[in-house]
């Protein structure tokens, strides 16, 4: 059971409920995180002087402690320590910060409640290493979305309890800039809800969670029955989810004419090769093979590499061009070195595009994202290659993926209808 004592205050006791859940949800994260995970010290300019900062995985985010202006030597030394101290509390920080529940705490038994089911749950689940960033994510809204029946035990929840459930997350709206680990904290409320397809998701990870209950015998096979019988959400009863695009060369054009030299060269570059924004924003000398006619870009990691897949990426001459042009001195420094101080790069890079898009005086239904410059690459490498390639150099497993990503407009209908 969770660590809940029951008050006659409803304030104490929901604030008790919520801590319940952020435990949960922080043992959830310190298990999504990955073995590798060590501290690591970063050094950034500040008004033309160095300062240094410890980057420290515990409780299952990045925790930053400022260890003031860099002096090489003292705060190398500083950073051993807070490693050492680190490893002693057993990754935890700070070192007095208790360690995250886990599983083997949690008695998985008839009678157990929604919030241990989740955590052992999921505890199960990332030790196996059967996820991605993707599924962290909606296994996190997932879990927040269960904080009013956290003590309801699990085979009494039943269809009904997934029918309240299933209203709660519809009528959720989005919120931006979430803190890291805590889902339903903080960010700007946006006037809609989520989409049809993160809704159905996290339904999805509910009726795992069942079925993975049942198989250890801590559901009964009734109350798992229940739960499948919900329906997921239809196309009319949700925001659809947002389509990609793609863009036009005009378009583009106009974006590019009032870039800075750096965007441009990144905007260029995710055209000419057609990878994912991550991919591009990682790339270093040292993953490029350089010994042929076309260069191959083997990233660091990517999206299925918690799969063992490999991605290969080619590059043509044009966007070698470019990174000729831009290659650092050290082979593992980064060619695209952008908005080093942000937590997500990606994002900023896709808020970057949108501001360059508004500079650039374009209608609010032509702009786009860096993603978008993906579906485009697809649709103009689709004119003159067989799908097969085209899916290899995009870097999918099924030909139904790639095909998503190619956008055929009606100028091209009509030249293939002439040449008929």
């Amino acid at each position: 059971m969770l660590d809940c004592e029951c008050s006659a205050n409803p304030r104490e006791k929901t604030s008790t409920i919520r801590a319940s859940l952020r435990r949960g949800v922080e043992w959830c994260f310190a298990l999504a995180m990955r073995k590798e995970s060590v501290p690591k010290l970063r050094i950034y300019e500040k008004n033309g002087h160095k300062y240094a900062e410890a980057r420290i995985p515990a409780q299952g985010i990045w925790k930053h402690e400022h260890l003031g202006r860099y002096e090489a030597g003292e705060t190398e030394k500083r950073f051993a320590q807070i490693v050492e101290l680190w490893r002693l509390s057993g990754k935890n920080w700070p070192p007095e910060t208790a360690p995250v529940r886990s599983r083997s705490k949690i008695k998985l038994k008839r009678g157990i409640t929604l919030g241990d089911l989740s955590v052992a749950f999921f505890a199960d689940v990332y030790e196996q290493g059967n996820y991605n960033r993707g599924t962290i994510d909606l296994a996190r809204m997932a879990i927040a979305a269960l904080k009013p029946w956290i003590r309801v035990r699990a085979d009494q929840w039943g269809m009904a309890g997934f029918h309240e459930y299933r209203t709660a997350i519809r009528q959720a709206k989005r919120r931006t800039d979430r803190k890291a680990g805590h889902p339903e904290i903080g960010g700007k409320e946006k006037d809609h809800g989520y989409s049809q397809r993160t809704l159905n998701g996290m339904m999805a990870v509910i009726r795992r969670m069942y079925r993975w209950g049942m198989q250890h015998d801590c559901v009964h096979p009734d109350a798992a029955f229940q739960i499948m019988q919900v329906p997921g959400f239809s196309t009319t009863e949700t925001r659809p989810t947002k389509q990609k695009k793609a863009i036009s060369r005009e378009w583009i054009n106009k974006v590019l004419a009032v870039c800075s030299d750096d965007l441009h060269d990144l905007i260029m570059t995710h055209l000419l090769v057609g990878a994912r924004p991550n991919e591009i924003l990682i790339m270093r000398p040292i993953d490029i093979d350089t010994s042929g006619g076309a260069w191959l870009y083997t990233p660091q990691h990517h999206k299925l590499s918690y799969r063992g897949k490999q991605r290969v990426i080619a590059i043509g001459p044009q966007a070698q061009e470019i990174l000729n042009r831009r290659m650092p001195r050290s082979m593992e420094a980064l060619i695209f070195p952008m908005w080093p101080n942000s937590t997500n790069r990606t994002a900023a890079y896709r808020q970057a595009v949108k501001r360059v898009c508004r500079r650039a005086g374009l209608p609010e239904e032509h702009w786009f994202t860096p993603y978008d410059l993906r579906h485009t690459y697809a649709s103009e490498l689709a004119r003159d290659t067989p799908t097969t390639t085209l899916a290899a150099a995009m870097g999918h497993h099924k030909i139904t993926t790639t095909q998503q990503y190619v956008h055929t407009g009606l100028e091209e209908i009509i030249a293939a209808v002439r040449n008929r």
